[in-house]
């Protein structure tokens, strides 16, 4: 349930938490192996295996709008060579952007960025990113609602190759091998 945000207020404390969460996020192994019938220690060691091999990362998704950023835009950038090393670090840097990655076409550069105002983000696309040496700003697209997140991605389960065995099940070495 979300309250009005006129009703949130949010303090020091509470992004200190979330900055926190961010850095050491984990989650309940236990409960984890209860929802799936497994043994929990096998679940730990899955899970934290998978983190280590990059196969997941662990993430706080804050949600912009809980923080009146009800504006979301897509912009397509072109940066010249030249500027790329300066440019990159100068756009990552920026409060604003939620997502930046390289294109290929006509845009070199897509970011989203969230904003509080119309006026903050025509200042934003009109004024910051062309002050930006290097920079031009092909085209903008205002996101009016977002169906899907890239959070919510998975791949779909035949790509886990080898099926999950049942409790009562043993393992045939020889069948993995050749799997």
């Amino acid at each position: 349930m979300h309250l009005p945000m006129s009703n949130l207020r949010f303090d020091s404390l509470d992004y200190e938490i979330i900055q926190a969460l961010r850095r050491i996020l984990r989650t309940d192994a236990a409960k984890i192996a209860r929802e799936i019938n497994a043994n929990e220690r096998t679940v730990r060691k899955r899970l934290n295996r998978l983190i280590d091999q990059g196969v997941i990362q662990m993430s706080v998704i804050v949600n912009p709008s809980m923080f009146d950023y009800d504006l979301t835009v897509l912009i397509y950038l072109k940066v010249a060579s030249a500027n790329e090393d300066e440019a990159l670090p100068t756009l990552l840097n920026m409060s604003e952007v939620a997502y930046l990655a390289f294109g290929q076409g006509e845009d070199d550069i897509h970011l989203q960025a969230y904003f509080k105002t119309s006026i903050d983000m025509r200042k934003f696309i009109h004024r910051v990113l062309p002050s930006v040496p290097g920079v031009q700003v092909i085209s903008n697209h205002l996101v009016l609602d977002v169906i899907k997140h890239a959070a919510e991605w998975m791949p779909v389960e035949t790509d886990f190759r080898i099926p999950r065995l049942k409790t009562t099940q043993s393992i045939n070495p020889k069948a993995i091998k050749e799997a």
